[in-house]
């Protein structure tokens, strides 16, 4: 139960993140943002879709699982979770 409660707290991370991520650099006209709306808008409307948000959120989730995991077993423990979590709070410090 309590590492589906973390899955759960990555999934909505990335979606969160992925939000972060494009929203205000767009609203500010940084060419950053720029570049990852278009990555994100698949079908070049010019709008994001919540299929599009999707399709980004399950890119950076499956990017998180995947550095989580170190053991590759396609599943994250307590330990890799923990270690995970420390190792991104430690490199955004050092920003």
């Amino acid at each position: 139960m309590k590492l589906k409660r973390h899955v759960s707290t990555l999934t909505a991370i990335a979606a969160l993140g992925c939000i972060m991520a494009v929203t205000p650099a767009i609203a500010d006209g940084h060419k950053k943002g720029g570049e990852k709306f278009k990555q994100a808008d698949a079908n070049g409307d010019g709008i994001l879709s919540k299929a599009e948000m999707k399709v980004q959120q399950e890119k950076r989730l499956d990017k998180m699982f995947s550095e989580a995991d170190v053991n590759n077993d396609g599943n994250l423990s307590k330990e890799e979770l923990h270690a995970h979590r420390e190792k991104k709070r430690a490199h955004k410090a050092q920003k």
